[in-house]
């Protein structure tokens, strides 16, 4: 259970709880040796919000003494700077609000022992080998055109070798690591083997410092109104897309894209990332960076008269406040499983899909061509299991 808490509007989750429900009992090299694993403790040792002498917050500077100081911005707001405080003013308080209701809840994280971690030996890496099908049942990876597909059919937890990298695959957790033409294969099998109920998508949308840094292939608005999600999505499908707070993105996907989808907005959700003890890892004024990010709900309507029946789905559908430690390592969104079964209407047979995934889930479909980076059992340490 990655769900610690929850009032109705708020809910307060912890990642490395699910990563141990999901890798308890996991199978290794050794068919005898049984293993349990989480992600590492450090990664959520966030102790205190990050402002340090030195970090610019907006417009202020610390000083050594640690107060702010005022610095003078070079050039004037632009419109879109202007609407996102706008919106983010619209917001603020309803997060604020939300955290302050569940605060007390943060105990159950700072009497865990995700607390100043220092890091230990990895855990042994598995020996199996996945070129050898008949030592793998067949459940492990092998190439297709240049891309990895696989399936772990069991649903046991697996530690595997792939290119002499160690990775874990959750039970029942299917993947494809592909580029963009990649997605032609889901498309296909989609069309014996069904459609979605559920896509979650994380696009690498552009942006300046994207742009300057050169971090990561990011993708135009024509780019992604060209992914085929159309084709994959059944009836009523529900398709969460992760945004920035900028608002011409928010704009695209709300106004522009859901549209040429035939996608019915339904809700915003809002993510707000917290410290161990509970508080904003930035403060909600920073002009820098806002301590939360925001996913857009929306349900697949193909002859634009689809609209969510009976008082379960009406009830669930409605704004919702997810509070969690984040993990240290870059773009590792919260778990959305258990809550996505909590506050929406799906089944547990429910068919769902993550686009540009990082991490696999299971029971769920991950597509991307990042697709293991969070996999590798060196982002993990042995869990002690009582």
């Amino acid at each position: 259970m990655s769900i610690i808490f929850e009032n109705g509007q708020t809910v307060v989750v912890c990642h490395q709880l699910y990563t141990r429900k999901v890798y308890r009992n996991t199978l290794t090299d050794n068919s005898d040796e049984i293993k349990s694993f989480q992600l590492k403790e450090e990664y959520f040792a966030i102790g205190t919000p990050f402002i340090e002498e030195g970090i610019k917050i907006g417009e202020n500077t610390l000083s050594k003494n640690g107060k702010r100081k005022r610095r003078k911005r070079k050039s004037p707001f632009s419109m879109e700077e202007i609407k996102a405080q706008e919106h983010h003013e619209l917001v603020v308080g309803k997060l604020q609000t939300a955290l302050d209701s569940v605060k007390d809840e943060f105990k159950t994280v700072r009497n865990s022992s995700i607390v100043q971690f220092v890091e230990k030996q990895s855990p042994k890496m598995s020996a199996i080998d996945c070129s050898n099908p008949v030592a793998t049942n067949g459940l492990f990876p092998k190439f297709i055109e240049g891309h990895f597909f696989t399936k772990n059919v069991s649903e046991v937890p697996l530690e595997v070798k792939l290119n002499s990298e160690a990775i874990l695959v959750p039970g029942n957790a299917r993947y494809l690591m592909s580029d963009l033409e990649g997605l032609k294969q889901i498309v296909e099998e989609s069309k014996n083997g069904g459609k979605y109920n559920c896509i979650v998508m994380d696009p690498p949308w552009e942006n300046k410092s994207v742009k300057r840094g050169k971090k990561y292939n990011w993708l135009s608005f024509d780019d992604i109104i060209k992914m085929p999600v159309p084709q994959l999505t059944e009836e009523g499908c529900y398709v969460i897309v992760w945004v920035t707070n900028k608002q011409r993105i928010m704009n695209f996907v709300k106004k522009t894209l859901f549209p040429m989808w035939n996608i019915d907005f339904q809700v915003m959700w809002h993510w707000v990332k917290v410290t161990i003890a509970g508080k904003p890892i930035y403060p909600f004024d920073s002009l820098h960076k806002k301590p939360y990010e925001t996913l857009i709900i929306g349900r697949y309507n193909p002859k634009q008269s689809y609209r969510p029946v009976g008082p379960k789905c009406d009830e669930k559908m409605k704004e919702l406040v997810i509070c969690s430690v984040p993990c240290s390592q870059h773009s590792h969104k919260p778990p959305l499983s258990e809550i996505l079964h909590r506050y929406t209407d799906l089944q547990e047979n429910s068919k769902c899909l993550e686009m540009f995934a990082r991490n696999l889930m299971p029971g769920w479909t991950s597509w991307g061509n990042e697709v293991l980076k969070f996999q590798n059992v060196s982002y993990f340490q042995e869990a002690k299991i009582s």
